[in-house]
């Protein structure tokens, strides 16, 4: 995961909890003096694979607290994780998997994303397991309304209607006069443009 997507969580769980829960980020930019804290403290460490290989893995000694407790391995943006790359994080995680149950644990895998068309068959090679493919979206969303409007006929004989970006902003001014919470966007252009 990002170093950008660590805030969000730190910020509010280390709240709730009195700082007793640690969320570090374990990278290359981490200064070397709170690396030895991150290893102490470290419920949640975010990584990369560069970092997993180098840093973690040939000083699973140090971080056996973590390997002891490791029970979930999240890996963000999957469809990044093709050729070369893939195959060699593929080797790693093979590393890590290995050096989990030596300490006792086997981790689950939760992969994530959005943009890719085959995410059960990527993450079945990369974590060498069977996997169950999530494609349902449960998070709740308001009722939506589709509205398809036709600017009223200026001149039927020649079929010239109003213009639609003239109607587009009526409709949206009406909307929210009215105090409906409306998506208003700018209705597209969809006839023919000769070049």
């Amino acid at each position: 995961m990002a170093r950008t997507q660590l805030w969000s969580p730190q910020q509010h769980r280390a709240k709730r909890l009195n700082d007793t829960f640690g969320v570090f980020t374990y990278d290359g930019d981490t200064p070397s003096d709170a690396r030895k804290a991150i290893r102490e403290r470290g419920h949640i460490v975010l990584s990369n694979p560069d970092m997993l290989h180098t840093g973690i893995l040939p000083h699973h000694t140090k971080w056996m607290r973590l390997f002891e407790n490791l029970r979930y391995i999240v890996l963000d943006e999957l469809h990044t994780y093709r050729g070369v790359f893939g195959s060699h994080l593929a080797n790693i995680l093979r590393r890590l998997r290995r050096i989990a149950k030596f300490y006792g644990s086997d981790p689950q895998f939760i992969c994530c994303s959005a943009t890719i068309a085959n995410p059960g068959e990527l993450a079945s090679q990369l974590i060498e397991k069977k996997v169950e493919v999530v494609e349902e979206n449960g998070a709740p969303a308001g009722e939506k309304l589709f509205v398809f409007y036709n600017p009223p006929m200026v001149n039927r004989n020649l079929g010239i209607r109003r213009s639609y970006i003239n109607e587009a902003t009526r409709v949206a001014k009406r909307s929210l006069a009215g105090s409906c919470r409306r998506l208003c966007s700018q209705i597209a252009d969809c006839t023919p443009k000769s070049y």
